[in-house]
């Protein structure tokens, strides 16, 4: 292996890149003083890591990048690279050439590389170890170093020695092993200390988690059967509160029926007492009529019996008068009946034809009714339709449902999408159609929110859902250029965001979903709109015709459109309201009903009161027919005349007489008829009056069992709603996932007494940790980890002792044998350099040869000097070359480069030292800056430096074999 090239750019003087050949042999660099000879040495030096500054002479690792100069700028960058011919694959890579590059940039930074791959400076130091090469080896010896070498102490001496004989590698593996060594003791150390600690907590922790596992055994039980028990009883609930429902519902229908019918009698009632007050009236009237007329007969009688005193001797004649009279005075009664039959029989009419007219009123009423509660149940109808829609468009994902009804046992669930918003109805399609799937999309406040979500549909297997958290979105927005563009278009209306109505806190919500889309009137203006953005928005129309991003249409009408979800939303809020006013008519109408009928009860009552009032008025005619007959027949038999009226004929006192009896009959017929229906309206009353307290009764029994009930639902709802809760809080678990897990193989009477039980067990195991279980888990692993630990460093410390004892003996063995032979090869090198003398290498310490220094001690011909630093410098020069020729007699070493070792020697020792290179070239390649002719005459090759331009090294080279040929030819 040799140094074929070097190449260096930025580095120092080097301004220019140059490419540096070398040859095997020697290789001799000259120059003056001060053009850069050493910076050879120097970019040789940084490549192979050299990090001091000073042995770099410079002040900052900055400074080996070129400055700059009197007619070029300063470099950025210092690059050098070392190539070797590897072709004996002394370095342990697979190529024939190996490329060592080291780059700094005046940023600090450092670059390392081989055969281009970028590397670490270890990387290079491993590659070089035990080749001979290196910052600190042999390799690179200066004028200094030669002194140094001569005058440094035993101790320090000693590298020099190691790097010869080879133990590098196991000194370093040493250090690393004292390292590991040291780092595996402060491990034992704190691993101790540890266990120590745990220890003392393994202990407490095991009795608290046997504890936990009991009171996780006893609650895993407890929870297997509670859920059973929960799941029973919240059917049995389920089934209380429809039996309440229906209960309710029935109660409702009874008390509406009874509610009505106290209405109606109560009403009676008040009418048949309006009624007892009107015929007390008449009865009062009547009597004081009675009265009147009994006044009136007694006086008529007195004066019609004077009349008859005077008139006696004319009785026959006026027997047959008085017949006439009485059938004059019959004849007019009935008469005057007749006359108020007639009256009678027109007001009865006139009630008919009012009650006909009242009656068609109530017919059409009731009617009406009856269309409007047909109405009413069709919109019912419709509206359980729409709802089972609804319900079924809002449940196309189990999921959304099943995490609404536990939103409030759920953290952040803010809602569906459907619910945080409201639109007008001519927006609808639009809006629907934008959204889509989304409307069931769930809103939480974070992405941990809608982990939890995910995590509780999972864990019950309710389905899927999809969720927007707020703390993760963005809003998007279109640019104003196009907002401008749009607003000019025909038919656009707005940005979608902008046609609905939501609360602040969801604006982002929105902002996120809508507004990149455009909301157009119809289709062909959409197009257009879309196609003048270059189809980069979404644009929709009012009838829900969509242009996607890239320009794609979509629209048209399905079959059968049950509609969307928003309008199914509208439908149902009209047809909400039309049921409620078609109740609210219904309510009304029948209030009317009622009213109506009331008044067609009391016209029927006056037809009923105007019937029996003509029957008697009849019944009074064929009485008084019946009289006047007899009267005509007794008249006509004793006269042997025909009756024939003349009431001019009737005396004016028998007139008013009779006429007054007749009157005095009717007022006490017409008493005694007030008098029958006023005890038929008292009995009436007395029967309502009876109905109505039982009809209250019942009501207020009705009442008692509704309000029994409600509060009865009332708890049981708040027992369902507890129970609901406890299961998603404490088992996270819907009552559908509830059920899927029930096993029970208990009756419920003895669950239900071991969940009792298992309670009173808990209670008794008192404060339970629950984390102990994982917290001693957790010790007895870390315990048993760190033991083994503790097991495998101990393991480990007596390996390290192990190697670092072997390598010992190595390095040992190496170091003493690499000594004896240096020994055995340093008399002859040192008698060729001084002609003749002794010189041997001797350890400061023997006993300790891991740590001992190297004493060199030297006899030159004819002196006798025991310490070095006594000799001249030539003398101190000679000592450290036969040294360091001795070494590589021992072990040759691929490169070497010396750097004006030799200026202190007279001319002929710099001529002995020429030829020991001469010698030595066949196995190492050397390098070889020098001022002296001695040494150029026995270099291969020279390259000469110059600084032609200040500040700037160049370079020349000269085979001397060439040169010698040329000059012979001359």
């Amino acid at each position: 292996m040799y140094l074929k090239r070097v190449e260096a750019i930025g580095f120092k003087s080097f301004a220019h890149k140059v490419n540096i050949g070398f040859t095997p042999g020697i290789n001799g660099i000259v120059g003056p003083n001060g053009c850069g000879k050493s910076n050879i040495t120097d970019a040789i030096k940084w490549v192979l890591g050299e990090q001091s500054t000073k042995n770099l002479r410079a002040q900052g690792m900055s400074d080996v990048i070129f400055a700059g100069s009197q007619d070029y700028k300063a470099q950025n960058m210092a690059q050098v690279s070392l190539v070797f011919d590897n072709s004996d694959k002394l370095l342990k890579l697979d190529y024939e050439e190996v490329e060592i590059t080291r780059r700094l940039y005046r940023s600090g930074e450092s670059e390392y590389s081989i055969n281009k791959n970028s590397c670490r400076l270890k990387d290079i130091v491993d590659l070089l170890m035990d080749t001979g090469l290196g910052r600190d080896s042999l390799s690179m010896i200066s004028q200094g170093a030669i002194a140094n070498f001569a005058q440094a102490k035993p101790i320090e001496r000693r590298g020099i020695f190691e790097e010869a004989a080879g133990v590098s590698k196991y000194k370093k593996r040493k250090i690393e092993a004292l390292r590991k060594l040291e780092k595996t003791n402060e491990n034992l150390l704190r691993i101790s200390d540890i266990i120590n600690e745990l220890e003392d907590q393994i202990g407490p922790l095991k009795r608290q988690a046997d504890n936990a596992r009991k009171f996780l055994e006893k609650k895993e039980r407890l929870d297997k059967i509670e859920v059973s028990v929960i799941v029973f009883d919240v059917a049995n609930i389920e089934r209380i509160l429809i039996e309440a429902k229906e209960n309710i519902s029935t109660i409702k229908q009874e008390l509406t029926i009874n509610e009505t019918k106290l209405l109606f009698d109560e009403g009676k009632l008040e009418q048949l007492k309006e009624n007892i007050k009107t015929y007390d009236n008449e009865i009062a009237m009547l009597q004081a009529q009675l009265l009147s007329e009994v006044d009136k007969i007694s006086s008529l009688e007195k004066q019609k019996s004077e009349e008859d005193s005077r008139d006696n001797e004319n009785k026959s004649v006026e027997y047959i008068d008085g017949l006439k009279q009485k059938l004059n005075a019959l004849a007019q009664e009935l008469d005057g009946f007749n006359n108020n039959l007639k009256l009678m029989s027109v007001d009865l009419d006139e009630l008919k034809i009012s009650f006909e007219d009242k009656k068609s009123s109530y017919d059409d009423l009731k009617e009406n009714i009856a269309r409007k509660q047909n109405m009413l149940h069709n919109y019912q109808n419709k509206k359980g339709v729409l709802d089972n829609i609804n319900d079924n468009k809002s449940n196309v994902y189990t999921g959304v449902k099943a995490i609404m009804e536990v939103k409030n046992s759920l953290s952040g669930i803010v809602g569906m999408v459907n619910d945080l918003f409201e639109v007008e109805e001519q927006f609808q399609d639009a809006i629907s159609k934008s959204l889509a799937a989304s409307l069931q999309n769930i809103v939480v406040e974070s992405n941990n929110d809608a982990k939890r979500a995910v995590s509780f549909l999972k864990t019950n297997k309710a389905g899927r859902a999809t969720f927007i958290p707020i703390d993760t979105i963005r809003a998007r927005y279109i640019n104003g250029d196009d907002i401008y563009v749009a607003q000019q278009s025909e038919g656009f209306i707005d940005v979608a965001t902008n046609l609905i109505r939501f609360d602040e806190e969801n604006r982002i919500v929105f902002e996120y979903l809508l507004n990149t889309t455009l909301v157009c009137d119809q289709i062909d203006n959409a197009v257009s709109l879309a196609r003048a953005l270059k189809n980069r928005y979404r644009v929709i129309t009012l009838d829900g015709d969509i242009i996607s991003v890239g320009g794609l249409v979509t629209g048209g009408k399905i079959k059968n459109d049950r509609g969307n979800i928003l309008t199914i939303k509208k439908d149902l809020e009209k047809i909400t309201e039309y049921i409620s006013k078609i109740t609210s008519e219904i309510q009304s109408d029948n209030e009317e009903l009622y009213v109506q009928e009331q008044d067609l009860n009391n016209i029927r009552n006056k037809i009923n009161q105007q019937n029996i009032s003509i029957a008697k008025v009849e019944e009074s005619i064929s009485h008084r027919q019946h009289q006047f007959d007899d009267l005509k027949n007794e008249f006509e038999s004793i006269s042997n005349e025909s009756y024939v009226q003349d009431f001019s004929q009737i005396s004016s006192v028998v007139e008013r007489l009779n006429s007054a009896k007749l009157n005095k009959e009717r007022i006490l017929s017409a008493i005694k008829s007030a008098r029958e229906t006023h005890s038929e309206i008292n009995l009436d009353i007395e029967n309502i009056e009876t109905q109505l307290k039982s009809t209250r009764y019942f009501i207020s029994d009705l009442e008692k069992k509704h309000s029994n009930i409600n509060m009865e639902k009332a708890t049981k709802e708040i027992e369902l709603k507890n129970m609901l809760d406890r299961l998603a809080n404490e088992y996270q678990l819907t009552i559908d996932g509830a059920k899927e897990q029930v096993v029970l193989e208990l009756d419920m009477r003895l669950a239900k007494e071991e969940v009792v039980q298992l309670k009173r067990e808990i209670k008794n195991l008192g404060m339970v940790n629950p984390l102990a279980i994982e917290e001693y888990e957790r010790v007895s692993e870390r315990f048993n980890f760190l033991s083994d630990q503790r097991e495998d460093l101990e393991t480990s410390k007596n390996d390290i002792l192990d190697m670092i004892n072997d390598t010992d003996k190595i390095m040992v063995e190496k170091f003493s044998k690499t000594i004896d032979d240096i020994n055995k090869e340093l008399p002859d090198t040192f008698s060729k350099l001084f002609g003749g003398g002794s010189v041997k290498l001797e350890y400061t310490d023997p006993s300790n040869l891991l740590e001992t220094g190297i004493d060199i001690v030297a006899q030159p011909p004819g002196k006798s000097i025991k310490n070095l630093n006594l000799f001249s410098g030539g003398e101190k020069a000679l000592i450290a070359l036969s040294v360091l020729f001795a070494i590589l007699k021992v072990r040759p070493i691929p490169l070497c480069i010396l750097d004006e070792v030799e200026a202190a020697l007279d001319q002929a020792n710099v001529e002995r030292f020429a030829k020991f290179l001469k010698e030595f070239s066949s196995e190492t390649q050397f390098i070889v800056i020098t001022h002296r002719p001695g040494t150029m005459e026995e270099c291969d090759v020279l390259y000469g430096v110059t600084m032609q331009e200040k500040g700037v090294t160049k370079m020349i080279s000269v085979h001397l074999e060439e040169a010698k040929d040329l000059a012979s030819k001359e």
